[in-house]
C-alpha cells in the first residue's frame, strides 16, 4: 500500500496463515484504516487448494482477522467484488456462479450473491 501524500509503502501481511501468499481485490475504508482482500495460496504451492480466504486488516493495529468461512470440503470457491463501509464495520462481496466453463453460452443469471458481515469493532 502506498501513501500517495508521503510515498511511504506499507505491505500488508497475514500472518495467520502461512502459505496463502497471493493476495488480491485489495478495498480501503474511507478514512484508511482498514484495508480487505481476498487471499489465496499461489498455484506453485503444493498445498494450492483454490479457496479463498477473506481478511480485514486494521492499519492501525497491524490486527488480520479472517472474515470468511472454511468451504465445504472439494468444493472451489472463489470470491469477486470486494467492498468496505467507510468505517470499515461492514465489508460485502459475491460469490461467483458455479458450472460456467468458457465455450459455453452463459445463462442469465442473477448478479453473484452480497453477504453483509458486521465486524466487532
Amino acid at each position: 500500500m502506498k501513501d500517495l501524500r508521503t510515498g511511504a509503502v506499507e505491505r500488508l501481511d497475514d500472518e495467520q496463515a502461512p502459505g496463502y501468499d497471493t493476495g488480491r481485490q485489495p478495498a480501503i475504508s474511507a478514512d484508511g484504516r482498514y484495508v480487505v482482500f481476498a487471499a489465496s495460496r499461489s498455484e506453485g504451492s503444493s498445498e494450492h487448494d483454490q479457496h479463498a480466504r477473506v481478511y480485514r486488516v486494521d492499519r492501525r493495529t497491524g490486527t488480520a482477522v479472517r472474515l470468511s468461512q472454511a468451504p465445504d470440503p472439494g468444493r472451489w470457491r472463489s470470491v469477486t467484488n470486494l467492498s468496505i463501509s467507510a468505517d470499515g464495520t461492514r465489508v460485502g462481496l459475491g460469490r461467483p456462479g458455479a458450472g460456467r466453463h468458457l465455450g459455453r453460452p452463459a445463462r442469465v443469471r442473477p448478479p453473484p450473491a452480497v453477504i453483509n458481515r458486521v465486524l466487532a469493532s
